[in-house]
């Protein structure tokens, strides 16, 4: 509210939740910015693979580690409050659970990924819906959407196979070998970064089909970011399609009804 005044008061006590909590999840992505460089420092410092040192923690990753599982833990809680339906719900309870699993500490080179690269993609998201719940910068706003769009493509669909992948052979091996701590656990983050990647995909398909105009045109924003302002939203369509169907009734029974719209004008006469 001190950053925005009016335009934020004026808005419904359920869009100044979802705008708050937006908010909550940029703060979130400037702290990953830290764990995002730490990814590419040590993917760079092995020569652009990744090392086989599971157990090796990453300095300076401790503390943005714990972190990021304690805002996955809020994550669950505002889904389950704001019920933000299943797909949101599982969503908060694999990523909680994966990197709780993940601050073992285990493969932290890997998870960085995961919790640095991953959550950049969202600060242009909640940016973009900010600006266009302020009704500002909506030429920004668009810029930030086509971004997070091209981005969530690369870092998420592209780059989240591919280490899950890379990362799903190594800890099979760790498995067979006897080398891990624990091969429960290791399957059950396993389990949660699977769901976590089809709920990408899934994610991504409704990206394309917003895009592509298959749906209606609406924010990018409103239809991934916030469950709640895309209800209002449809609820409105709904709202507005059926006062044009009236409309378009009515005037259709005012024509027909209408006795000048039937009569046969006279011929106009000739003048010779």
């Amino acid at each position: 509210a001190a950053m925005f005044g009016k335009k934020y008061t004026s808005l419904k006590k359920k869009q100044q939740s979802d705008l708050a909590i937006a908010f909550c999840s940029i703060v979130n992505c400037i702290i990953s910015f830290r764990t995002a460089y730490l990814f590419v420092v040590t993917y760079i410092e092995h020569d652009f693979t990744f090392h086989n040192y599971h157990y090796q923690e990453i300095e300076g990753y401790e503390f943005t580690r714990l972190l990021i599982v304690g805002y996955f833990l809020w994550d669950v809680v505002v889904c389950i409050v704001y019920r933000w339906g299943f797909a949101w719900t599982a969503h908060g309870v694999a990523s909680f659970s994966g990197t709780y699993g993940l601050a073992f500490p285990v493969t932290d080179q890997l998870a960085t990924y995961f919790t640095g690269m991953f959550e950049l993609t969202n600060g242009l998201l909640h940016t973009a819906s900010l600006l266009r719940a302020m009704k500002t910068h909506e030429g920004l706003a668009y810029m930030l959407e086509v971004i997070f769009a091209v981005s969530y493509f690369f870092i998420r669909v592209l780059g989240g196979t591919y280490i899950v992948y890379h990362w799903s052979s190594n800890m099979f091996e760790l498995i067979q070998t006897g080398r891990s701590h624990s091969p429960v656990a290791i399957i059950a983050m396993l389990i949660f970064v699977i769901v976590i990647m089809i709920l990408q995909y899934v994610w991504f398909w409704e990206i394309i089909q917003t895009a592509m105009g298959w749906k209606a045109h609406r924010s990018v924003v409103v239809e991934v970011d916030s469950p709640s302002l895309a209800a209002e939203m449809k609820k409105a369509d709904a709202k507005n399609s059926s006062a044009a169907a009236s409309s378009t009734t009515s005037t259709k029974k005012t024509t027909a009804a209408s006795p000048s719209s039937t009569r046969k004008r006279p011929a106009a006469k000739r003048e010779d």
